[in-house]
């Protein structure tokens, strides 16, 4: 408090004061002196970087140790592909080596899981090399399984189709057709070939009428006529396994694997005091680069071939890459054999269609006999029916006039029976009284002469 131009004091309880503060001070003394009793960590990696490394090696499942005792001995029973690939990955850097170069000894403990290990690496000379070393002898006898898969598949494929019969003879096939329908279309001169992608090219030439191909009349044309042909298809399957090798595949195969051998070859120049990796690789190294010696002899004959087959096809040089000639082959034989199928298929519904209209013509026809059969009966039986009815009109108009007859004999017989039964007062009527007596004397005797004739006619 100011007063007056006089500073005033304040009053303040020491006690308070004290009970306060000082023990506060106490405790934090306490707390900075038990912190003080644990080792501080000392970071020299990245912190992605480290969590990187401590990932890999938590992999091995061994403590740091034993990991870099496994890479000194080149121990491939815990140093296996996927351990080793991490580890190249991660090889430790020139600038880690300098920087964990000025980590004190008393220092290392407090580093991490990777650091430590890190650390121990720095002393292990040429190490990215040894895990370069250690790659490639984990991985020649897949690297050289596949080189020799490759180069196989290829030099099969050459050989097929320089050998196939049956794929040259087509290809004279098409190339007479070609020049058959040139000539027809009124160019001079034949061709003597033509370039092997227009194999591809065949199925989009339509027919005129747009339902069949030019492809289709080949193929229909070789089963008709050579239908040995058709075994080329097999020859030359084995295209479709090659174009799945390519040669530029095979090649940096190679190079890879000369790579790999080589490095091994260096450092076990530059380690001849090394008795563990001189046992470890020094045996690996002279077999792998026999191997590799003869490997390499097949692939130069296998691209000597390969340049023999392009030229042999009339094809340009370094130009040609082995997957697109290889596919264009594969791919015609898939487009051959469709056709096939579709030209049996259109072949079988054809004789279906014709074996169909044949039962439907049979039945017409049986249907027609049956019609016409039914309608000559009719004919004769109307031609019978008709003299019957002549005849029983004949013998009808015969009974009718037999029964005008018996009819005109009756009515003059009732006629003259009615005349000799007329009643007296009708005689009388029809008479003159004068001749009364001669009438009737005249029926008394007609009477008696009917008597006797009676009476003679009974003896």
């Amino acid at each position: 408090k100011i007063a007056s131009g006089k500073l005033e004091r304040n009053k303040f309880s020491p006690s308070e004061v004290e009970g306060m503060f000082a023990a506060k001070a106490a405790r934090s003394a306490v707390a900075s002196g038990a912190s003080s009793s644990k080792p501080k960590r000392i970071s020299v990696l990245p912190p992605k970087r480290n969590n990187n490394v401590s990932i890999m090696l938590s992999q091995f499942k061994l403590p740091v140790p034993a990991i870099v005792e496994a890479i000194l001995k080149i121990d491939l029973e815990v140093l296996t592909l996927d351990r080793v690939a991490g580890l190249v990955k991660y090889c430790i850097m020139e600038e880690e080596v300098e920087s964990l170069s000025m980590v004190p000894a008393e220092m290392v403990p407090k580093l991490s899981n990777a650091e430590q290990f890190f650390y121990a690496l720095k002393d292990i000379p040429h190490i990215r090399e040894r895990f370069d070393a250690i790659s490639a002898r984990l991985n020649f006898d897949m690297q050289m399984e596949e080189l020799v898969a490759g180069v196989q598949a290829v030099r099969t494929a050459i050989v097929d189709v320089q050998l196939s019969s049956g794929f040259k003879r087509l290809l004279a096939l098409i190339l007479d057709l070609g020049n058959f329908m040139n000539g027809v279309k009124g160019f001079k001169g034949p061709t003597v070939g033509f370039n092997v992608d227009y194999l591809l090219r065949l199925i989009d030439t339509k027919s005129t009428d747009g339902k069949t191909t030019l492809l289709h009349y080949i193929a229909q044309q070789a089963e008709d006529d050579m239908p040995e042909l058709h075994a080329f298809a097999d020859e030359i399957a084995s295209a479709k396994a090659a174009m799945r090798h390519p040669l530029d595949i095979i090649q940096s195969q190679q190079r890879e694997l000369d790579k790999s051998i080589t490095s091994v070859g260096k450092l076990l120049a530059k380690s001849q005091d090394d008795i563990a990796l001189q046992e470890a690789l020094c045996s690996f190294h002279e077999e792998a680069l026999d191997k590799f010696t003869t490997i390499s002899q097949t692939v130069k004959g296998m691209l000597l071939a390969y340049d023999a087959l392009v030229e042999y096809l009339g094809l340009p040089a370094n130009k040609t890459k082995s997957e697109e000639l290889f596919g264009m082959f594969s791919e015609f034989v898939v487009q051959y054999q469709k056709a096939i199928r579709d030209n049996a298929r259109a072949k079988a519904v054809a004789e279906a269609k014709r074996k169909k209209a044949e039962a439907k013509a049979a039945h017409s026809a049986s249907v027609a006999a049956r019609k016409a059969k039914k309608a000559k009966a009719k004919a004769e039986a109307a031609l019978n029916g008709g003299d019957a009815k002549a005849t029983r009109k004949s013998s009808r108009a015969s009974a009718k006039a037999s029964s005008k007859s018996v009819k005109s004999k009756k009515a003059k017989a009732k006629e003259a029976r009615k005349k000799k039964s007329r009643p007296m007062s009708q005689i009388y009527s029809t008479i003159k009284k004068g001749d009364f007596y001669k009438e009737r004397a005249t029926m008394r005797k007609q009477a008696t002469l009917r008597k006797v004739a009676t009476a003679i006619s009974r003896k």
